[in-house]
């Protein structure tokens, strides 16, 4: 059996309950409960090899609080900065890395963060802007498969990322409706993938629903649409995104960052 990508959107944050207004917000007592239910809920917790996670406060909060018990069994959280948000909203922008050591040292690996991760200038490659973010998710998705070539064959690496993100990531943008981000990745919430191609000849690592997905999880999916159909879901995300886009320098402005 190939091994298996575990999606995850983070749990409820108070983002999700109060508005986007708080820079890189914590989960809500609603976020936590739902954490302690992924973990009651997650059937696979023995064969989890890796837990990836977005820098951010409420990803790494869902992973820590969700599957605590690989980590008390010594697997860090490898925090991988390509997984953060889209838009450069203060509830979509980071904290430095020095802030986020002293909370959540030991229990995350942090190789591949620098001190201003979450930067989203025009200059940097987290600019809300559709190649940038079709870049970023590429780039995740082969570092993905990197650790999934490592893993035993019937391993699952958990993913703790973000709604929106999460369909560039996968490429799978059904459920998405004119102004809503997040489609069909709800707040603790499943969904699992697998590679197209473990052996490294797709460059662009293309991620498959698996076929426990698929009979867990009502038809139609992503690749049952022709093609008229995928345009206009993944309409929706550009159109969002490009709404991103135009917010940032607004938001540069008023925050200083």
């Amino acid at each position: 059996m190939a091994p298996v990508i575990d999606i995850i959107r983070h749990a409820e944050a108070r983002n999700n309950a109060e508005g986007n207004h708080i820079r890189d917000p914590d989960l809500t007592p609603c976020g936590f409960d739902q954490c302690d239910s992924l973990r009651k809920s997650y059937p696979s917790m023995d064969k989890v090899s890796y837990i990836v996670a977005s820098p951010m406060k409420r990803t790494l909060q869902t992973a820590l609080f969700s599957f605590p018990s690989p980590i008390e069994g010594g697997k860090k959280i490898i925090a991988l900065p390509e997984l953060q948000e889209n838009s450069a909203r203060p509830s979509d922008t980071g904290s430095p890395l020095h802030e986020l050591k002293e909370e959540y040292d030991p229990f995350v690996n942090w190789a591949f963060v620098s001190e201003n991760w979450f930067l989203k200038g025009p200059a940097t490659r987290f600019a809300p802007v559709k190649e940038k973010v079709e870049e970023r998710a590429r780039i995740a998705r082969v570092k993905l498969r990197e650790l999934a070539c490592r893993a035993g064959p019937d391993a699952h690496i958990l993913v703790v990322t973000h709604g929106a993100f999460a369909h560039f990531l996968t490429q799978d943008f059904l459920g998405l409706k004119p102004g809503k981000g997040s489609g069909v990745f709800k707040n603790a919430r499943v969904k699992s993938y697998e590679f197209a191609d473990l052996n490294g000849q797709d460059d662009q690592a293309t991620l498959v629903m698996s076929k426990e997905e698929r009979m867990r999880t009502a038809g139609p999916h992503w690749e049952d649409l022709n093609e008229d159909e995928k345009a206009k879901y993944m309409g929706y995300a550009l159109d969002r995104l490009q709404r991103h886009s135009d917010e940032a320098k607004l938001f540069r402005e008023i925050h200083r960052y």
